[in-house]
Order: C-alpha cells, then structure tokens, then sequence
C-alpha cells in the first residue's frame, strides 16, 4: 500500500475537506478576476488552484471508495495515491494560503480600485434610479432602482423606454414643466424628469427618479399647518375687533374716572374755599375749574392732553390747598406713564386733604435706567398701619398694573405710595394703545 492509501480514513476526510473548500474559493476567485478586469497572473493562478485542487477532491473521493469499498480506481487517484503524503499534505496547504493570499488581493482591489463592475455596483447603489436610453427608446443603462420602479409599473422589464415613459403619465399625480411625480403601492414618491445628455460624441435621453417621499411628507405636513394657520388668522381677526371694542370701552371708562377726579378736586377745592371764604385770588381759577367740569360733562369727551399733566398736578394740588413739591424730572415722552402718573396724583393729593389733612406732598421721580419710579409722601397724620385700599387707591394699582407696572403702599412712619413701571413693557403698551 502506498502512503497515502495507508492513511487513516479521518485524515483523508479532512485533506479532503480542506481541498474542497479550496476549490471553491479559486473559482470565486477567478471569476471575480476575470469580472473585474485584474491583473491577469491573479487570474490565471486562480485558475491553477482551481485546477489542482479539485484533482486532489476527486482523487480522495475515490481513495476513500477504495478504503471503505474496495472499488476500483482510475489513474488520476493513483497517481495521486502513490504520491508522499508529505507532498500531498504540502501542495494542499500550498493551495490553500494561494487561495487566502488571492482572497486578500482581490478584495483590496475592489474596494480601492475603480473598474467596470465597481462603477456598476456604484451605478446600482444610488439612491436615484438611472436609465439611459438612444433616440429610438433601446435602454443602454439603468440601475436596479430605475429596474424594479419599472416592473411594479409596467408588470416588464426596463428594455425600451417609451412604454415605460407612457405609464409614468398615466399614473402620475401631478406634472410640472415635464416633471411627473409618482406614488408606488409602497407608499414612496418619485419624481422624474428626462433630459438629453452627450456621451462619447453620441446623443443619449437620461430619464431620473429621484426620491420626494419625505419632501411630500413635509409638504403635506405644511399645508395642514397653514390651514390650521387661516383658522387661527380668522380667530385672530374677530379678536382684534373685540380688543378694539375693549379699547373703546376701556378709553371711555378712562374719560369717566378722569372726569370723577376732576369733580372731586373741584369738590374739595369749592369746600377749602367755603370754609376760607377770605381768599378771593381763588375766584377766578375756581369758577375756571367748574365751567370745564361742565363742559366736560356736556361734550362727554375728555380734552385733556397728555403733555400738560405736570401743570394738571400743579394746579390741582394748589386748588385742594396742598403745597406740591417735585423732586427729579417727570417723564414726558410717554403717554401711558403720564396717564398713571396723573391719576396717582390726583387720588393722593384728594386723600391727602381729606383723610390726612395734609398741607405739603412730594412726588419724588426717580429713573434707574431700567424702570420709572416715583413715590408720593404727604406731612399729614400719621395713617393706621393697615390701609384698605378703596375705590381709588385700587384703581391706580390697577392703572399700573395694565402697563407693566406694580404699586406698594408704606405706613411705617409716614404715608408713601411708590410706583414702578419698567420701561420696557410701557413702551411696548404705549406703542400698541397709539396705533
């Protein structure tokens, strides 16, 4: 028996095995060679292993046939069964790093060369289908996209492009300056377009489908949005024309509370003047003061502008008796602040004469860069250290507040109101209340 045929029936299995595996990966190896156009002793060694390995296959099969069977051979087993194990064992581990090595060599050329199936791989990865077609509709290119788009169509294959081209129209969605657009069973959107290309000095029609699924998602998406947006805007309108009948209402209310202020500093004016009846300079400004209280009550329209509310205060104070200092500057380029501040005044100074008895008031105006401040101190009695607030101290808290603002009341030693109006949101308020 010669060495080979001595060998245990495992041992063979296993060569066997080893030789079988490398025989298959020297076939893929060349075939991919040969596809992709690589150097040529690649391709021809992996033929060579291919060749020997599959030899060595076959001799086995018969080797273990005549281990297990006694069955006769042909001369390729025996030549091989003859041969040194040693020889046999080596040409197969020979065969098998080729193989490995080859494997190696082949797949760094496909990933860092460029050949004709990679620019075909390439060509069939991208996400846009492809299709290329002559001037009598014969498809020369197209990718798998462009292929499988096609046979949901069509039920066909992409071989000529005019059928294909047909039932794009008929089953587009839309068309827009020779773009169709598309919607498959699966739920995505293409839209294609055709135009004319040149390749190597010949006229060719490049048909796209590009992917618009999310672009039509978010479009659907905006336009139910702007619907949701028009019914907001119709809202929006009928709330306008409620906050101009509110601002009406409210400008008439400001007349009415304007006009309630003046009747009661003429009151307590005409009753400072009853009770010193010696004082005859004040004839004139009183009998002013009620003939425009009158016309006031007669036009029912307010006359009073809001860049004379400092002379507003200062004759007002002088009418009820009080002396009125101002320490600092007071603000004359806002209306809205004016429009508090004048009301502040006029209810301190009325309660100043009538509940504190006071003869002396300061308004102190202070500008922190940030926010308006001012605070009203009087020297009459000391007030309860609790002050309910009433009609009118409620109504300038209120004031305030409208635009941004904040009042607190002080009865530690002496009565002080302080108000603080930030500057941004009154000109905000101002703005909006002008326009």
């Amino acid at each position: 028996m010669t060495p080979v045929f001595e060998m245990r029936s495992f041992i063979c299995v296993a060569l066997m095995s080893v030789q079988f595996v490398v025989t298959c990966m020297a076939i893929h190896n060349a075939t991919v060679s040969f596809l992709y156009k690589i150097k040529l002793w690649r391709s021809v060694s992996a033929v060579a292993i291919a060749v020997i390995s599959s030899a060595m296959f076959l001799a086995s099969t018969q080797i273990l046939s005549k281990i297990y069977y006694d069955n006769s051979i042909n001369i390729m087993a025996e030549f091989f069964g003859r041969m040194p194990f040693v020889l046999s064992v080596g040409i197969t581990a020979y065969c098998t790093a080729m193989s490995v090595y080859i494997t190696a060599r082949l797949h760094r050329c496909r990933n860092n060369n460029i050949s004709a199936m990679s620019i075909k791989e390439s060509f069939d990865g991208l996400p846009a289908g492809l299709c290329y077609f002559d001037k009598n509709g014969l498809v020369v290119l197209k990718n798998n996209l462009m292929e499988s788009i096609c046979l949901e169509l069509t039920g066909k294959s992409l071989n000529i492009a005019a059928p294909f081209r047909e039932k794009i129209k008929e089953v587009s969605q839309y068309e827009n300056d020779g773009t169709f657009t598309v919607r498959l069973n699966d739920g995505r959107v293409f839209s294609f377009s055709l135009s004319e290309t040149e390749i190597f000095s010949k006229s060719y029609f490049q048909l796209v489908a590009t992917d618009i699924t999310e672009f039509t998602k978010l479009t659907s998406i905006l336009e139910y949005e702007i619907g949701e947006l028009k019914k907001v805007n119709v809202h929006l309108k009928k709330y306008n024309e409620m906050v101009c009948d509110l601002t009406r209402e409210e400008e008439i209310l400001r007349t009415k509370e304007i006009i309630h202020d003046r009747l009661g500093s003429t009151l307590i004016a005409t009753r400072k003047y009853l009770e010193n009846s010696n004082l005859p300079e004040n004839n004139k400004e009183l009998l002013e003061m009620w003939r425009n209280n009158i016309a006031v009550l007669n036009t029912a329209e307010n006359d009073r502008k809001d860049e004379n509310f400092a002379k507003d205060i200062e004759n007002a104070a002088r009418l009820v008796g009080i002396t009125l200092e101002i320490a600092g500057n007071l603000p004359t380029d806002n209306n809205a602040v004016a429009r508090v501040l004048t009301f502040a005044a006029l209810q301190c100074l009325n309660n100043a004469a009538r509940h504190a008895k006071a003869d002396k008031m300061l308004l102190e105006s202070l500008d922190d860069g940030e926010n308006y401040i001012f605070k009203f101190k009087n020297n009459g009695r000391k007030p309860p250290r609790k002050i309910n607030e009433g009609g009118g101290l409620s109504s300038v808290r209120k004031k305030a507040e409208q635009i941004g603002g904040s009042m607190k009341i002080s009865t530690s030693e002496i009565f002080v109101l302080e108000i603080t109006i930030p500057k941004s949101e009154v000109l905000q308020y101002d703005k909006s209340t002008d326009s």
